[in-house]
């Protein structure tokens, strides 16, 4: 449970227990510090985590504790895996939302370590003089604290991926390659990407909007809005760089271009900062048709690890946001 409550950062605990706990059954020269750090440092467990494990068969086995040493590759291949899985999800945030991950992560992180845990416990029985008598009494002190300030981060991001998977409802899937055709007949633009769908309006906006949709990776997403008559390409450009700049910091360009030989104006708007340490692009597509303004905001907030890949396809359904 601390393990999973923790996000991972028992293990360091854990690790640097059971070096102190060796040392005190073996007599051996341990360093129970730099265990702390075999959580972290992915190099150090091809060589740390084989180790450990013999370390505690040697310990286990004149007792009758059995050998766990047939693990030695799994265990260590899991550790590592696991240790490298945030890199990886973020160089490629469109294969799996981030919730979604998480939570997975901290699932297969705490059932592994649960298990390392319970080996470890049966060769402490296993010893009389060990003095093992597990763990009726409850959790310590500090790892009451560690429980107590941990649990708020697994329960919000559970929270979120189910409000967020739950609280509002799928409705269409967008192939890649297509078009999207306003069923009004007053815009379209590209999809271009696999992954986009259209979602129920009010999950990215304040039920203004007359469409949604949202792309592969957290934090990816178009807005379509229908603005009245009183209100200029001019009006709503002005309104989205003041909220971007608000939000991210971001500084903002526009260019103007007509749409191919008609007499229509698009403007096409970049907003680039930083929201949550990684890099951010809000993007606002307008045209005016008739006196009616219609506007498609796209918001983009990626891991940095995926930006560049990820937000040329991005730009490209912006700058396709044009009118029937």
């Amino acid at each position: 449970m601390l393990h999973f409550v923790t996000v991972g950062l028992y293990s360091c605990f854990w690790f640097f227990a059971r070096a102190r706990e060796l040392r005190t059954l073996t007599g051996r020269s341990l360093t129970p510090w730099l265990w702390f750090l075999v959580p972290l440092v992915a190099p150090a467990q091809f060589v740390a985590v084989p180790r450990f494990i013999k370390a505690w068969d040697a310990v286990g086995q004149p007792h009758g504790a059995g050998k766990w040493s047939k693990w030695i590759v799994p265990v260590t291949l899991a550790v590592f895996l696991l240790s490298v899985a945030f890199p990886f999800q973020e160089a490629f945030a469109d294969l799996v939302r981030f919730e979604a991950f998480m939570l997975g992560w901290l699932l297969c992180w705490a059932g592994l370590f649960c298990a390392m845990d319970a080996r470890v416990n049966s060769v402490k029985r296993s010893i009389p003089e060990a003095g093992y008598t597990g763990n009726h009494r409850g959790y310590a002190v500090h790892e009451w604290v560690l429980l107590a300030c941990g649990s708020p981060v697994p329960l919000i991001l559970i929270a979120v991926w189910a409000f967020d998977e739950l609280g509002y409802e799928y409705l269409e899937g967008l192939p890649a390659g297509s078009d999207y055709v306003d069923a009004g007949g007053a815009f379209r633009f590209p999809i271009v990407g696999n992954g986009w769908r259209r979602v129920e309006i009010g999950k990215y906006s304040d039920v203004g909007a007359a469409l949604e949709i949202e792309g592969p990776a957290t934090f990816m997403y178009f807005l379509v809005f229908e603005h009245g008559r009183n209100t200029s390409i001019s009006d709503v450009v002005s309104m989205r760089m003041d909220e971007s700049r608000e939000a991210t910091g971001g500084v903002c360009k526009e260019s103007r271009t007509f749409v191919g030989d008609r007499p229509v104006v698009k403007s096409y708007t970049e907003c680039k900062g930083r929201f949550a340490f990684d890099p951010s692009l809000d993007t606002v597509t307008v045209f005016d048709v008739d006196g009616r303004v219609y506007e498609l905001y796209g918001r983009f907030n990626p891991p940095s690890r995926s930006f560049d890949r990820l937000a040329v396809d991005f730009r490209r359904i912006a700058r396709g946001f044009e009118p029937l």
